[in-house]
This record gives C-alpha cells, sequence and structure tokens, in this order.
C-alpha cells in the first residue's frame, strides 16, 4: 500500500473512531453534515479493509459518485466483494445529478437516446459533457444538450408547446348536394301508414250464405222439375156395377224430389260459397301484398329523406365546432410562438436516497 493510500485509510478510521466515540470522551463535535465519500475514498478504504466502517460512515456522509459499471470495476480491483458493492448501491448520494422538470408535466425524458422515466425526473449522473436531453409528450418533444458538472445539480426546465385540437372531418361539397337533393321535400310527420292486412276467416259464412241460396234454388228448380201431370177419374155406378171414368188432369209435385232438389241445390250453395270465399280471401291477400309493396317502397324512400335531414343537421353541428376549434388552434399557436426556451441552471450537489442511476441501461 503507497504511503498516500496508508494516510487515507488512517484518516477514515480516526474518522469514524471518532463518531463512534461516546459523549464526554475528547473527540471533537462532529460537523452538520460531512462531504460525501469519493470514488478514491471508498476504493483506499476497501484496500485497507475498512469495509464494513467506511459503509457505515458512508450511509450517513452519502457517496459522490455513481454505482456504475465502471465504478463496480473498480471497487473489485481493490478487493471489494459483490455483497459490499451491492450494498453501496442503497447508499445515499450528494454528488452530480440531473434533474428534469416540463410544464405540463408527465412528459416522457429520454437522455441519450433512452427512455429514462416522466417528469418531474431526478438521479444521479456520471459526468459527461453536451449529454442529449429529450422531452415527449403527445407527438410534441424539445431537445437541449446539457454538460455535467461535478458536485452539482444540474435542473432543465422545459415549457412545452400546447397541442393543437383536431378538428372534425366533415364532408364535401359534393356529398352535401347529394344530401340536399335527397332531404327535398322532407315532412316529418308524413310518415306511411301500413296497409291492414286481410280479416282471417269468413269461410263459414260464405258457406252458409251459399247453402241458404242453394235451397232457394233448389225449392224453385224442384217445383217446377218435380210437377208431374196425372189424370183424374171418377167413379160412377149402374146398378151394381162400378166404373171409373175420365175426368180431366191435375198437376202434382212430388215431395220426395222436392227434398232432393233442396239438399242438392244446399250442398251445392255451400260447396260453392266454399269455393267463392277462398278466392275472395287470395284476391284480399293480393290486394294486401301489393300495397304492403308500395308502403315498403314509400317507407324507404321516408326513411333516406331522413337520414339525410339527420345528416344535415350533424354536418351543420360539425361545422360549427370547426369553426370553434380553428378559432382556439389560432390561439395556441400564437400561444406556442411565445414558449420560451430550456432553462438550465446548476446548483449546488442534492441529497438522494440511492447512488444508483434510476434508469437502468445508462448504467
Amino acid at each position: 500500500m503507497t504511503r498516500g493510500a496508508r494516510s487515507a485509510a488512517l484518516a477514515l478510521v480516526v474518522a469514524v473512531t471518532a463518531t463512534l466515540a461516546p459523549p464526554g470522551a475528547g473527540a471533537q463535535e462532529r460537523p452538520p453534515e460531512e462531504p460525501p465519500f469519493s470514488m478514491d475514498q471508498i476504493a483506499e478504504a476497501v484496500a485497507a479493509d475498512l469495509n464494513s466502517s467506511v459503509l457505515f460512515r458512508a450511509r450517513s456522509s452519502c457517496i459522490s459518485f455513481v454505482v456504475d459499471a465502471t465504478a463496480e470495476r473498480r471497487l473489485r480491483a481493490a478487493g471489494a466483494e459483490p455483497d459490499f458493492t451491492e450494498a453501496l448501491r442503497d447508499v445515499c448520494f450528494r454528488g452530480t445529478s440531473l434533474q428534469v422538470t416540463t410544464e405540463p408535466a408527465g412528459a416522457e425524458v429520454w437522455v441519450q437516446g433512452r427512455r429514462v422515466g416522466t417528469s418531474p425526473w431526478t438521479s444521479p449522473m456520471p459526468l459527461a459533457r453536451n449529454l442529449p436531453v429529450e422531452v415527449r409528450l403527445d407527438g410534441r418533444y424539445r431537445r437541449v444538450t446539457a454538460n455535467m458538472v461535478r458536485d452539482s445539480l444540474v435542473t432543465i426546465h422545459f415549457a412545452l408547446q400546447r397541442d393543437t385540437l383536431p378538428l372534425p372531418v366533415g364532408l364535401s361539397e359534393v356529398e352535401l348536394q347529394a344530401l340536399r337533393g335527397q332531404a327535398r321535400g322532407f315532412d316529418a310527420r308524413a310518415r306511411p301508414a301500413a296497409p291492414q292486412p286481410p280479416s282471417p276467416g269468413g269461410s263459414a259464412r260464405s258457406v252458409i250464405v251459399g247453402g241458404l241460396v242453394g235451397a232457394a234454388a233448389g225449392i224453385a228448380v224442384g217445383s217446377v222439375a218435380c210437377r208431374s201431370t196425372v189424370d183424374v177419374f171418377i167413379t160412377d155406378t149402374i146398378g151394381d156395377i162400378i166404373f171409373e171414368r175420365a175426368n180431366g188432369t191435375r198437376q202434382e209435385t212430388n215431395g220426395g224430389c222436392v227434398g232432393f232438389s233442396i239438399g242438392g241445390g244446399t250442398l251445392a250453395g255451400g260447396l260453392a260459397g266454399n269455393v267463392w270465399s277462398g278466392l275472395t280471401a287470395g284476391r284480399r291477400r293480393r290486394v294486401y301484398e301489393q300495397e304492403l309493396r308500395v308502403h315498403e317502397r314509400a317507407l324507404a324512400r321516408w326513411e333516406e329523406q331522413r337520414r339525410a335531414v339527420e345528416q344535415l343537421r350533424r354536418e351543420e353541428e360539425r361545422r360549427a365546432e370547426r369553426a370553434r376549434l380553428a378559432a382556439r388552434n389560432a390561439e395556441i399557436a400564437a400561444a406556442n410562438r411565445s414558449v420560451s426556451a430550456p432553462r438550465i441552471t446548476v446548483e449546488g450537489p442534492a441529497r438522494m436516497p440511492r447512488a444508483v442511476m434510476i434508469d437502468a441501461a445508462t448504467r
């Protein structure tokens, strides 16, 4: 071990002893806040086998370097175990760090081309020159390069431009003309009424009426067809001798024939009434179906006009909304022209809970 390393290790031992000494033991009062440990100090303490002591001291005084891959290699070369390096990651940090804030908050923060979080964002950073820092929010972005100053908190504040509002898509003039032609003459109260369907049945009534008509026809036919002419004889006697002699003719109606005629007429009338009922029902159904087709065409035309009127009404609302949003976008564009440039400030080192960068990809 070199003389400088031994001196640094001895200084660490004295400092740790003074910290752990009980009150009144003659030790001087510790300053309110000691400077953080550097990489060289930690590496020299590890080489002097003072791992536990320097880790205990660093938890209160913090460290001033980022525990990244470079620091891990340096500590392993000094003899540090993996457990010591892992414990060092949870030690507080006071050194070079970067803070990114945006207005409005919630923007994506990109450092060296990697997404590291959302604003507001703060993390330890290694020393670097011309470090690219970018913020993105809803298609808007701003970018700046900054130098990481040793033992300082570099703050970058971005005032983001406001995004313009999307305008609703409207119809073309050709489409508007077509809609106006469809809506011409529309009357909301003139909705076509549906035709009434034909009443079912009617067959029994037609059979009864046909039967009555057939019976009447049977009576008429029977009274004519069932008549016959018969000779009329009278009986006369001469003494004990009885004899008949013709005395003209007369018309007689055969009751059985008339009854058969009435029955046949009733049956034929009933059958005819049933056939008539079927013919008239089919005709009524055909008339109804024709009226229904006419009604459906008229209703389709009325619905087409109604939809055209509704589309024209919505288009008027969209045009009014587009005019309002266009005026608002003009105000936003005017305000965006006065947005200030990113503001970079350098302050004293900020105490952070851990010495590991927030983004693991940049370690």
